[in-house]
């Protein structure tokens, strides 16, 4: 199947956005899990380990600014076209609700 060139840019665009949501997903749960100590720790990790874009301030800057309700309605978008994989992080779903920034 050929798609054409604005098909194929909508294409990529949503695989790229998906694959970056994803992993601020999986930094708040390793918030969540303790597996980091906190959000500064997981912003550094995620920026020097795996070249996360530092100009975003690393995962847990882009859930402050970007906003975690906003975070967590895109990610139930996500979840309910391709799956349990969008599922948002609980302590992501609490802040939403709360109000409450990671980064203080």
């Amino acid at each position: 199947c050929t798609l054409p060139s604005r098909g194929k840019k909508q294409w990529y665009q949503r695989r790229v956005r998906g694959t970056y949501l994803r992993s601020v997903n999986e930094a708040a749960l390793c918030l969540q899990e303790e597996i980091i100590a906190n959000p500064v720790d997981g912003n550094i990790g995620l920026i020097f380990g795996i070249g996360h874009c530092p100009q975003r301030g690393g995962p847990f800057q882009f859930l402050d600014t970007y906003g975690a309700q906003s975070f967590v309605d895109k990610m139930h978008r996500y979840e309910e076209q391709l799956g349990f994989r969008f599922e948002p992080a609980e302590i992501v779903i609490d802040y939403a609700k709360s109000g409450k920034k990671f980064m203080h």
